[in-house]
């Protein structure tokens, strides 16, 4: 399984065999599971980002100590 159906249905076909209640059940899981990805996805490039911006920050420090804050 890789993320298709084995069957390709139409949209309304899918509804029609499954009916309305299931196929809203359906809607919630699907865009559940998106938007958790998405939001996984937003957070590791986030984290990765954020430590890249570090290492750069303590790379600049070390070629012009002067501009480091004090602590």
């Amino acid at each position: 399984f890789h993320g298709k159906p084995p069957l390709k249905l139409t949209t309304n076909r899918f509804k029609e065999l499954i009916g309305l209640g299931k196929y809203h059940q359906y809607l919630n899981y699907f865009y559940g599971i998106t938007t958790e990805e998405v939001l996984g996805k937003i957070v590791n490039s986030t984290s990765t980002l954020s430590e890249s911006v570090e290492r750069e920050r303590k790379r600049s420090w070390d070629l012009a100590p002067e501009f480091k804050p004090q602590a």
